[in-house]
């Protein structure tokens, strides 16, 4: 190859965005240690084994004059800060390497033959060392542009594609001189959806810049590999796999961009796109990896979309943007080998429609942490676009239509303003959070209702107000009143299965023995309206399983309430609402006593929203809160607006005998997000 410059106009080089004055650039064979010279001119005939920035940070020659390098091969370009480490070729000190670098190729040193193809070239019994031809077109008909190559004695294998072909007669070969970004047609490919991997592969292997452009369709029937420094840039052009196998891996610093696949025209179970590296990675190193991609599969079908592979090295703070995939398994997944980390990692953009995961982070909680996926839109219509998350991941965006969630461990969050249902939700983990509709506030296997150790009681109500209590701070504030005779006592209590045992506190309400005789628990003198707007949430054990009335919720008087009461002999529980001694009663729910109940009742002016649930004191699901509703029932009539409502929680005894009712926890807010008159 010709001397030709490195830059076609003067370099400044800094660090920090100070000249990086007295620094010395150094040229190496691409892809070695091996040092080779640089050329003061095209001719070569000065040479340096290393050149100095002057204190503007520009490169001169030994005698102080700038200097604009001239490479005859591909190159490694290192900038180190001083002589010493140069001519050590200390890498390690460098302040930066760059790899596989082409020369600027701004002219050829000779009037090149024009042919029409590179078949014409090869077949010309007349070349000689240092000819140039131009070539008007790969082959008839490919639409690849001119192509530039020089005539060299033999020196390598041949690729017989694009950057280097043998003479057909002659002990020569025709080396292909690069300018600029590589199209894969001129490698041969016809752009047809034929097969394109082996044309892609000696591209990537000749240039650093690769695109498809003029390409209508391309197929794979192997892996392609983008490495390290290369960008495969796909814009415009469909991809499809001719068999079924891993379309793409890409290396640590490589780059795919403006992907669009599509798998449905065969049985697809591999992964379109892969983050596979060839050594541990942290990404503030490189760029993103994939960005803006569309993969759309079979409805149905089987095929992983996009996959940060960590089997082998690790992959920490590397990005993927702008990804849409349709149906599929996994449209984001992430895994890890036994003592690899896939950790910090961003996805940014995400749509998904129907996959069976829109993220997947495979079971090993202790190598899978830290991600986020931020601007999500995640639609479920059949398969589930479930969200499986391992520990201290982060999902910000819309989950539309009951997309389910799996916590497989801790610290994890989801926030998604509509969509999220309370029913859609598998935690094996703790300190998990979720904030959505109709999952306002989901924290630590149990709800922000019983989520703080501390109470705020009843302070004013022209204003956003909140009381709680789940009695890990002490014994009853001083705005709680326990009405009746009977007694009042606080125990801990030890719940769930020996695999997910759980403890807490529990104010126990116990009656005198006289029938009618009732304990209730309840504010000091304080009511609320509904117009407030007020939720009622408590989590209590019923432990009696007859001679038994429970009520909870507000109450006024026998003529005037919003409340949950039960019918323990009928093994009933029933909403009830009644304004001026007219009453709606809800349809009786089928319960049964002696178990643990969530109760919430969320009333406005025009409505009432009762949400009941259970479970057995030795359940698994005793850690799940809310999440354990089954039945919510609606009324709006007769819900006493004029009166106003003191937050009740109720036992009382119809025999002689003590009854009693044990309370986990109990939450009481109003006026969210406005004042009240």
């Amino acid at each position: 190859m010709a001397w030709s410059p490195i830059s076609g106009t003067f370099i400044q080089y800094s660090e920090d965005d100070v000249d990086a004055s007295s620094y010395y650039l150094k040229f190496y064979a691409a892809g070695t240690t091996t040092p080779i010279v640089m050329a003061t001119d095209s001719t070569g005939g000065t040479t340096l084994d290393k050149c100095q920035l002057d204190t503007d940070g520009m490169p001169i020659n030994g005698s102080g004059g700038y200097l604009i390098p001239y490479i005859d091969q591909k190159y490694k370009l290192v900038i180190y800060r001083n002589s010493t480490d140069a001519d050590a070729n200390t890498f390690a000190n460098a302040y930066k390497e760059i790899d596989d670098i082409d020369p600027f190729i701004t002219s050829v040193s000779a009037t090149p033959i024009l042919v029409a193809t590179v078949a014409v070239m090869t077949a010309d019994t007349t070349a000689t060392i240092g000819d140039y031809y131009q070539c008007a077109d790969y082959d008839t008909g490919n639409d690849a542009g001119v192509l530039i190559f020089e005539m060299v004695a033999v020196g390598g294998t041949a690729d017989n594609l694009g950057a280097l072909f043998d003479h057909d007669t002659l002990a020569l070969q025709c080396k292909r001189i690069f300018n600029s970004v590589v199209n894969i047609k001129e490698f041969g490919y016809p752009g047809d959806g034929t097969d394109a991997a082996a044309a892609i592969t000696a591209a990537i292997a000749a240039k650093n810049e690769l695109t498809a452009e003029g390409c209508d369709q391309i197929g794979l029937s192997s892996t392609v590999t983008v490495t390290k420094h290369t960008t495969l840039d796909l814009t415009n052009v469909g991809v499809i796999p001719l068999v079924d196998v891993d379309m793409f891996h890409v290396n640590e610093g490589g780059q795919l961009k403006n992907l669009d696949a599509l798998t449905s025209g065969i049985t697809y179970t591999s992964v379109v796109s892969t983050l596979k590296p060839v050594a541990n990675i942290r990404g503030g190193q490189y760029r993103t990896w994939l960005k803006s991609a569309v993969i759309e599969h079979a409805s149905g079908g089987a095929g992983d979309s996009v996959l940060f592979d960590a089997t082998l090295f690790y992959i920490q703070e590397c990005n993927a943007t702008d990804v849409s995939v349709y149906w599929g398994n996994k449209a984001v997944a992430m895994t890890a080998g036994a003592g690899k980390y896939c950790n910090g990692n961003v996805v940014n953009g995400l749509i998904t429609h129907d996959p069976v995961y829109s993220i997947y982070e495979a079971d090993t909680t202790e190598t899978i942490q830290g991600n986020v996926y931020s601007s999500v839109i995640l639609e479920d219509n059949l398969n589930g676009a479930t969200v499986q998350l391992n520990t201290g991941a982060k999902v910000d965006g819309q989950l539309w239509d009951r997309v389910a969630v799996i916590f497989k461990g801790d610290f994890n969050e989801v926030t998604s303003p509509i969509g999220l249902f309370n029913d859609e939700l598998i935690d094996e983990g703790y300190n998990n959070r979720i904030r959505g509709q109709d999952v306002a506030a989901y924290e630590n296997k149990r709800t922000i209702l019983k989520f703080n150790d501390y109470r705020n009681n009843l302070v004013g109500l022209r204003g956003r107000g909140e009381y709680r209590d789940d009695f890990m701070a002490g014994k009853l504030g001083n705005e709680t009143l326990v009405n009746g005779t009977g007694t009042t006592a606080f125990q801990a209590i030890e719940y769930g299965s020996s695999a997910k045992a759980y403890a807490g506190m529990r104010c126990i309400l116990t009656t005198l023995t006289t029938a009618t005789d009732s304990m209730d628990m309840r504010w000091q003198d304080t009511a609320l309206r509904t117009g407030h707007d007020p939720i009622y949430h408590c989590t209590a054990y019923l432990s009696e399983t007859a001679d038994t009335k429970y009520q909870f919720g507000f109450y006024r008087d026998s003529n005037n309430y919003i409340l949950f009461e039960s019918d323990v002999t009928a093994g009933t529980i029933t909403p009830r609402v009644k304004a001026g001694g007219v009453e709606t009663a809800g349809t009786a729910v089928s319960v049964t006593f002696g178990r643990v109940f969530w109760m919430s009742i969320v009333v406005t002016n025009d409505e009432v929203i009762f949400n009941i649930g259970e479970a057995a004191i030795s359940s698994n699901n005793m850690g799940d809160g809310i999440y354990n509703f089954s039945d919510e029932q609606t009324i709006t009539t007769n819900i006493p607006t004029a009166e106003v409502l003191q937050p009740r929680t109720y036992v009382e005894t119809e025999t002689a005998a003590a009854k009693q009712l044990s309370v986990l926890d109990v939450h009481v807010s109003w006026c969210h997000g406005y004042l009240v008159p």
